[in-house]
């Protein structure tokens, strides 16, 4: 299903896979940001683009009269002096990774699960919680199914 994947999102995607039987995507939101997806068991492909603080950390380090706060906004709107319309910009490019996922997905499939992971998941705060979105510790729940399955091998022998 996976070609040339990083062992940690080898256990998000498995454990996502196990988690939802519609076709869905995950969306792990950290220090940088990995969009996949699936259909039918198989996975399409996928997007990785900075998170929130490597953006606006970039954006700051790159230009001259730019700077900004440690905030991360926590309702969608725009700014109204610089700090926060370095805040509020990098927060809708995020939005705008979200809202393009959910279009690649519903042209693949009108059913879908989407799977918000990740320790900066807080990004999206502000969106109402749908009836296809699930939060989870993917990584983490991926981690420990790995470890129970070698434990048991363990025992076996």
């Amino acid at each position: 299903m996976f070609k040339k994947w990083a062992l940690i999102d080898g256990f998000a995607m498995v454990c996502a896979a196990e988690k939802s039987k519609k076709a869905f995507f995950v969306m792990d939101v950290g220090t940088a940001i990995t969009v996949d997806f699936v259909v039918d068991g198989q996975h399409l492909g996928g997007w990785i683009v900075p998170g929130f603080q490597v953006m606006r950390n970039a954006l700051v380090a790159s230009t001259k009269k730019v700077f900004a706060n440690d905030e991360i906004p926590t309702t969608f709107g725009v700014g109204t002096d610089t700090e926060d319309c370095v805040a509020t910009g990098c927060h809708a490019a995020l939005y705008g990774v979200y809202l393009s996922a959910v279009d690649y997905i519903s042209s693949k499939q009108t059913e879908f699960d989407i799977i918000l992971g990740g320790g900066d998941k807080k990004v999206f705060a502000f969106l109402k919680s749908a009836d296809n979105m699930r939060l989870a510790h993917l990584v983490m729940q991926g981690l420990a199914r790995y470890a129970r399955s070698e434990l048991l091998k363990g025992t076996s022998t």
